[in-house]
C-alpha cells in the first residue's frame, strides 16, 4: 500500500562575503603601505524569519553569515509544512583605520541558489530562485536552480543600506512506503559580495587620503569596476589648479631640432585608461578624474544573470583626490652685463665668463633643483630626477632674422656648469651663461652705412624631469631677456650709437609655458 504525503518547506541560508579593498592598490611608486589595517566593509544583518525556521548568525571583521531552515523526516500520514518567508535588512559600514574616504558607490553581487534532496528516487519538486531567474519541476531525488543579480548602490555617511527579500522557495512531493523513514531537506543559499566602484590612479607617492604626485610625473587613471564588465568609457578630468598635459618631447640632430608640446585636447578619452602629466610647479594643486562607463554583467554558463541590459552611463568618481606638488627650486642669483662693441665684434658680452677663462658673457644665472625626499625612487636610473637649461632665441641680425623663436644651438643648453648636462636634481647647483655676439662686416655692403636695433630676444628655461616611469620634463622657471644696439659705419670704423639690455632687472617667472621650436639657430 502506497501512501502520499505533501511536504511544503522553505529554508534560507544566507552568507555574506566581503571583498577586501586596499586603498590605492594600483599606485606603482608607493614608498610604504598605509599604516594600520586595510580598509573594508563591515556588514551587519537583521533577519526577519517566519515561524518554524531555525537560524544561526555569525559575524566577523570582514564577513557575516546567516543560516536558517529545516531538515525533516518524511513519516507516513504526516505532512511537514514550514512557511519561511525571510527579509534581510543589510547595512555595510566603511571601516578605514588609515582614514581613507569611502567610494561614492559600490557594486553588490547576489548569487541565489535553491536546491532539494531526498533519499526517494521519485520526487516532484518545484524551485524558484527569486528575481525571476528560473523555475524547475523535477521528478528526481535532487533539483537545483540558481541566478546572479548585480546592483549599484550609493554610499551615504560611510554606509550602504538595502533590503534583501528575494528568497528562493522549494516545494517537494515525496512518496513513501508505510513505516519507511525518508530523510529529506530543502535549502536556499544567498551569497553577497560588496566591492568599490571608483576611479584609481597610479603614480607618485601613496597616501590614504590623497594621491601625491610630483610635477611632471605620469598619472594614469583606471576604473575599479567592482566585478562588472566595462563596455564603453568617457573620461573627464577636473584639474583644479594643476596644468594637465600629454607630453613634451625634443630632438636635436645636425643643426635641425624640434620641441613639441602636446596638450590634452586631442588625447582619446574613450580608452580603458587615461594618462596625463601635470605642470604648474609654483603651487600645490590637483583635481579628480571621473569616467562615464556603460557596464555589462559577467555571464556564467547555465546561470541566469541580471540585469540583462547591464548599467548604461554610470558616472564613476575618483575616491581619493590628486595633489600635484612642486619641486624644490632655489634661485642662486642673476647677473647681467651690457652691450659692447670691440672692433667689429658686437654683442652682450661684458663680463668674465664663469664657464671658460678668457670668454666674455652678458648674463649668468645660477639655480639649484632638488627632488623632495618623499619622491626619491632609489631603484630608478635617476632616483632624484634630472634638470637642464633650455634657451630659445629670436635673432634680428644683418645676415639673419626669424619670425619666431628657434632653439639656441642645442638641447640641453651646453654652455653651462657642470659640464655635460642634464644635471642631477639632488641639490647640485647649475650655472648658465650666455654672451651673444656677431661680427660686423668691414667694410659693410655698399648700400649700408648703419644698422638699427640689431640684437636678440631670449626665453631661457629651467626644465625638470622627476623620477618615475613615464615622467616628462616640465618648465619650473623662466627668464625673458633681450639686447639690442644701433651701430654706424664711418671712415672705416664701426661705432656704437645706442644700446639696451632688457629688462633692467632680470627676474624669474614661474611658468606653465613649454618651449617649442621647429629649427635651431647655431653659433649665437
Amino acid at each position: 500500500m502506497m501512501l502520499h504525503a505533501r511536504l511544503a518547506i522553505s529554508m534560507m541560508l544566507v552568507s555574506f562575503i566581503v571583498l577586501l579593498h586596499v586603498a590605492s592598490a594600483k599606485r606603482i611608486f608607493a614608498q610604504t603601505p598605509p599604516s594600520g589595517q586595510p580598509d573594508y566593509w563591515k556588514i551587519t544583518v537583521q533577519p526577519s524569519l517566519s515561524a518554524g525556521a531555525t537560524d544561526s548568525i555569525s559575524t566577523g571583521a570582514n564577513t557575516a553569515s546567516l543560516e536558517a531552515g529545516i531538515t525533516f523526516m518524511d513519516l507516513p500520514f504526516q505532512v511537514y509544512t514550514v512557511d519561511a518567508g525571510v527579509t534581510w535588512n543589510v547595512t555595510a559600514t566603511w571601516v578605514a583605520p588609515d582614514g581613507a574616504p569611502p567610494p561614492s558607490q559600490v557594486v553588490v553581487k547576489e548569487q541565489v541558489k535553491g536546491q532539494w534532496d531526498t533519499d526517494q528516487e521519485a520526487i516532484n519538486g518545484a524551485i524558484n530562485a527569486g528575481y525571476g531567474f528560473q523555475s524547475a519541476t523535477e521528478f528526481q531525488s535532487h533539483g537545483v536552480v540558481q541566478g546572479i543579480n548585480y546592483q549599484i548602490l550609493p554610499v551615504n555617511n560611510n554606509q550602504v543600506q538595502w533590503t534583501l527579500d528575494q528568497n528562493a522557495s522549494v516545494e517537494a512531493y515525496s512518496f513513501s512506503a508505510v513505516g519507511f523513514f525518508d530523510p529529506s531537506s530543502a535549502e536556499d543559499y544567498d551569497t553577497l559580495s560588496i566591492a568599490n566602484l571608483d576611479v584609481e590612479t597610479s603614480g607618485g607617492v601613496d597616501s590614504p587620503t590623497v594621491d601625491n604626485l610630483l610635477t611632471g610625473q605620469l598619472c594614469t587613471a583606471t576604473v575599479a569596476q567592482g566585478g562588472l564588465v566595462p563596455l564603453t568609457y568617457k573620461w573627464i578630468l577636473s584639474p583644479g589648479t594643476a596644468y594637465p598635459f600629454d607630453s613634451w618631447t625634443y630632438s636635436f640632430n645636425n643643426g635641425g631640432a624640434q620641441g613639441v608640446f602636446v596638450d590634452m585636447k586631442n588625447v582619446p578619452t574613450t580608452n580603458a585608461s587615461y594618462s596625463t602629466h601635470f605642470g604648474r610647479p609654483d603651487v600645490s594643486g590637483g583635481g579628480k578624474f571621473s569616467c562615464t562607463v556603460t557596464f555589462g554583467v559577467p555571464q556564467t554558463p547555465n546561470i541566469v544573470t541580471r540585469p540583462a541590459n547591464g548599467f548604461p552611463n554610470v558616472n564613476v568618481l575618483q575616491r581619493v583626490p590628486i595633489d600635484v606638488n612642486p619641486v624644490t627650486f632655489v634661485d642662486g642669483g642673476l647677473q647681467k652685463g651690457g652691450v659692447v662693441l670691440i672692433g667689429n665684434e658686437l654683442g652682450a658680452a661684458s663680463m668674465a665668463s664663469p664657464i671658460k677663462v678668457g670668454d666674455k658673457v652678458g648674463i649668468v644665472w645660477k639655480d639649484t633643483v632638488t627632488t623632495p625626499a618623499a619622491f626619491v625612487l632609489p631603484k630608478q636610473t635617476y632616483p632624484k630626477g634630472l634638470w637642464m637649461f633650455v634657451q630659445l632665441i629670436e635673432p634680428n641680425r644683418p645676415d639673419y632674422s626669424s619670425n619666431g623663436f628657434l632653439l639656441d644651438n642645442a638641447c640641453p643648453y651646453t654652455y653651462c656648469l657642470p659640464a655635460n648636462p642634464p644635471f642631477y636634481a639632488d641639490g647640485t647647483e647649475g650655472t648658465f651663461a650666455d654672451g651673444p655676439f656677431l661680427t660686423l662686416a668691414n667694410p659693410p655692403p655698399p648700400s649700408v652705412s648703419s644698422y638699427n636695433q640689431i640684437g636678440d630676444h631670449f626665453q631661457t628655461y629651467v626644465m625638470y624631469q622627476p623620477p618615475g616611469t613615464g615622467s616628462d620634463y616640465v618648465p619650473v622657471d623662466e627668464v625673458i631677456w633681450s639686447w639690442n644696439a644701433t651701430v654706424k659705419f664711418a671712415q672705416g670704423v664701426w661705432s656704437l650709437t645706442s644700446s639696451s639690455f632688457k629688462p633692467p632687472t632680470i627676474t624669474q617667472v614661474y611658468t606653465a609655458q613649454f618651449p617649442q621650436w621647429t629649427a635651431a639657430f647655431q653659433n649665437s
